[in-house]
């Protein structure tokens, strides 16, 4: 019974789906009333929705309708001239900022920060050769004893930036 039910309802659905596209709908009356059937109710809500989009176009593309379009396809025997890249003219390569490293303000500010490190860097190397220490934890010394040389190089790479290499020309491929 389940089946016949579901197979009644697709074949509403594609009849209601065709029929919805060519213009016209199977089903005349849309409208849901109390005593229409789950399949009557189904089959009318896809017919409404597929008429209240109208989106859909009336117009089937197959052979025929390909056959009464025309068009224009342009052929050559011969090979078509393609310029050389040459013969386009080429853009100068933009020069790169120049960057003369931080302001003035900024490498006192850097100096600064690396005088502190190397100060930092004395007391934690005093307190890591002493047996015992009340002021500051053996790890935090050694933790700090790693990170102090890695930001004093980052604080000096800052300080005297290295120039940056000029990037290649965009030359377009030669064949």
């Amino acid at each position: 019974m389940k089946t016949c039910a579901a197979a009644a309802v697709l074949c509403i659905l594609v009849s209601a789906s065709a029929f919805a596209q060519a213009g016209s709908a199977l089903l005349s009356d849309t409208h849901l009333r109390a005593g229409d059937s789950d399949l009557v109710r189904a089959a009318k809500i896809s017919v409404a929705a597929r008429l209240a989009l109208g989106l859909h176009s009336s117009t089937l593309i197959d052979n025929d309708t390909l056959r009464l379009l025309s068009g224009h396809l342009s052929t050559s025997s011969s090979p078509a001239y393609l310029p050389d890249s040459a013969s386009y003219p080429q853009a100068a390569a933009p020069a790169p900022p120049e960057y003369n490293g931080p302001s003035p303000a900024q490498r006192a500010q850097i100096q600064q920060r690396i005088d502190n490190l190397q100060r930092e860097q004395a007391i934690m190397a005093h307190e890591s050769e002493q047996p015992w220490s009340d002021e500051i934890d053996e790890d935090r010394v050694e933790q700090r004893m790693t990170q102090i040389p890695q930001e004093l190089n980052q604080a000096q790479q800052q300080l005297n930036p290295q120039p940056q290499p000029a990037p290649p020309p965009n030359n377009p491929p030669q064949q």
